[in-house]
């Protein structure tokens, strides 16, 4: 009989380090499918990749990293939600995008409180 692997228990940093990932290479992402050169959004996926890498090896950089990458991303989501909702309107393709950005407000939120909480386990 073979012994089954051991599942290891998924820390909320673990899930904060995938989602700064997700969300890095998203906006790296959608900087290269816009016409027009929004540095902002590649800034903010390229912090968000390095803070991914941050929270995984708990480095104590990461916090300081992951509080400034919270904060901007919860001003570009909250400003991008508001341009989605006044300014395109809310027909069929807008909701999906919507939705995706209130999740990422949610979860930078989420996440800024959380490390915050628990700044003492970095290392």
């Amino acid at each position: 009989m073979s012994k089954m692997p051991k599942l290891r228990k998924v820390s909320p940093f673990s899930f904060f380090s995938f989602f700064y990932f997700v969300a890095g290479i998203a906006l790296v992402a959608a900087l290269f499918q816009s016409s027009s050169v929004p540095v902002h959004i590649g800034l903010l996926g390229v912090l968000s990749l390095v803070v991914s890498y941050g929270l995984t090896r708990m480095k104590r950089w990461a916090l300081f990293l992951t509080v400034l990458t919270a904060l901007l991303g919860v001003s570009f989501g909250s400003v991008t939600v508001y341009a989605i909702h006044r300014v395109f309107g809310l027909g069929l393709s807008e909701i999906p995008l919507l939705l995706i950005m209130i999740l990422y407000l949610a979860l930078s939120v989420i996440s800024l409180s959380y490390v915050i909480a628990k700044r003492d386990r970095f290392g």
